[in-house]
């Protein structure tokens, strides 16, 4: 049974950008809402089982795509305003503090999403992720 959780959550505080102008109406969200299956595989600094869950995505959730905000403690901010063309979003995050810098690469189609991570340590430790979305249907009444 998959429980109601926001796209934030299921994808580890990564994510997306949310690009309404403030006079502007909404453009179409970039994934559809419901039940997602979404997999998670770390191929580097060891190529790891890939990690799958299966999601409730809101309506709510979709609408608010954004890349993750951080604590305050972690000092961590986008090197360049986020880039949305065709369904791919890119942006990079910097983490002094944390000794990190994220980049981060989603395809989005409505029903599916693809996208990488690398996280580029200051001791010069990379981790790369690939995750896949695929929508499943409508969430389940209980969710």
């Amino acid at each position: 049974m998959s429980k109601r959780i926001t796209i934030t959550a299921v994808l580890g505080g990564l994510m997306f950008c949310n690009f309404i102008a403030a006079n502007a109406a909404p453009p179409a969200p970039l994934i559809n809402a419901g039940k997602w299956e979404i997999t998670i595989h770390t191929t580097e600094p060891v190529d790891s089982p890939p990690m799958t869950s299966v999601a409730c995505l809101t309506p709510e959730a979709v609408a608010r795509i954004a890349p993750p905000v951080s604590k305050a403690s972690h000092d961590c901010h986008l090197a360049a305003p986020p880039a949305l063309l065709n369904g791919v979003l890119t942006y990079t995050m910097t983490c002094p503090k944390l000794g990190r810098t994220t980049t981060t690469k989603m395809t989005y189609g409505g029903d599916s999403y693809t996208g990488s991570i690398v996280i580029e340590q200051a001791d010069g430790t990379v981790m790369k992720q690939i995750i896949t979305g695929k929508r499943l249907g409508d969430c389940d009444p209980q969710d």
